[in-house]
């Protein structure tokens, strides 16, 4: 049975593609589109899944941003 979560995946992989397809892969807003796929996953307990939206999103800031950006 497919839930609200898994309807909401689906959507913010779409766009992450699309964000990457027009902005690049390193693009710092794309990173706000990782961050929703990484918390949903968490709501489905998909932890590690999760860790590597999340990882990814922070080496995209990190990279433009600098380590001590708040």
């Amino acid at each position: 049975m497919k839930t609200k979560y898994d309807e909401a995946l689906q959507y913010y992989k779409r766009s992450l593609k699309i964000q990457e397809e027009i902005l690049g892969f390193d693009h710092p807003i794309v990173t706000n589109n990782l961050n929703d796929i990484g918390q949903v996953l968490s709501k489905k307990r998909k932890w590690e899944e999760a860790m590597v939206y999340y990882k990814r999103g922070l080496r995209i800031n990190e990279s433009v941003f600098g380590s001590e950006h708040p």
